[in-house]
């Protein structure tokens, strides 16, 4: 499902699912710049690595 599908599903975890999938991905990218690790995240369908620091 691609996130204007996901604001039409019956399922209200579905739905609020989009906004803490976002919440964990930046908690994600804070705590790599912390501690210089890097994360592969996916960009235009394909794997990128992105550095921590």
């Amino acid at each position: 499902m691609i996130e204007s599908e996901l604001s039409k599903a019956k399922d209200q975890d579905l739905i609020s699912s989009v906004e803490t999938m976002k919440r964990t991905a930046a908690l994600a990218r804070q705590v790599a710049v912390q501690t210089g690790t890097a994360i592969v995240v996916s960009k235009d369908e394909k794997a990128c690595v992105a550095h921590g620091g």
